[in-house]
């Protein structure tokens, strides 16, 4: 730029006008890999290959569970405990009925919990403790993929607005000023989107989804 040619030259333009699925190849190299686990790590005899793909999946869990109790009151003030005990937190809690009326005495809480995935068995073990479970059902949602290639677009829309900051710099005209920022503000609103992504996903994968009746 400058005297060897104007900013509205082939690399300008292919950064500005293309749409926003350019990839460089410098992002695809830099894109985060899943880490191997070390030799210490392994907790089982299945290949090694195995134990890591299995280590490094990113895993949503969620479990559904109904249950019945005669102490209530009790049963969830220890629901309650249980979930602070093992670092979580109540996402939603509905509780109907009443105690004292002869003719309704059965009580219902519908609560959704939200537990470390590392302490999810635990967690319900410790329910069937106080509880009788009627009915359990658990899903796995493997998102692996879809994270991995979410950081892969993310390391890409950095390169590119590094690259724009940079063009930015050295802008002789204020056409070319304007195009540089419209698709900055492009670039930004896309590492925003896709960074609120992996977050939700992290939330999801790190702490497990318990829907407690």
């Amino acid at each position: 730029i400058g005297n060897t040619g104007s900013m509205m030259d082939k690399g300008f333009e292919y950064f500005v006008d293309t749409e926003m699925d350019y990839v460089t190849e410098e992002a695809e190299t830099e894109a985060p890999q899943a880490s191997q686990p070390e030799s210490g790590d392994k907790t089982s005899d299945a290949p090694e290959d195995v134990q890591a793909n299995t280590t490094n999946r990113k895993l949503i869990r969620r479990v559904y569970l109904s249950t019945e109790t005669k102490e209530f009151d009790s049963f969830v003030s220890f629901v309650n405990g249980q979930t602070t005990t093992y670092g979580g937190y109540i996402e939603n809690s509905d509780v109907s009925g009443v105690s004292y009326n002869a003719y309704h005495r059965n009580r219902y809480a519908s609560i959704v919990i939200r537990v470390p995935a590392k302490f999810l068995d635990a967690f319900i073990a410790q329910i069937g403790n106080m509880a009788n479970i009627t009915s359990k059902n658990e899903t796995s949602e493997d998102v692996t993929l879809s994270y991995i290639e979410t950081e892969s677009r993310i390391a890409s829309l950095e390169i590119q607005r590094d690259k724009l900051l940079e063009w930015m710099e050295e802008a002789e005209t204020v056409e070319d000023l304007i195009k540089l920022e419209e698709r900055l503000s492009q670039v930004r609103y896309e590492l925003e989107y896709y960074g609120g992504i992996l977050k939700n996903y992290d939330n999801l994968v790190e702490f497990s989804t318990i829907t407690l009746d």
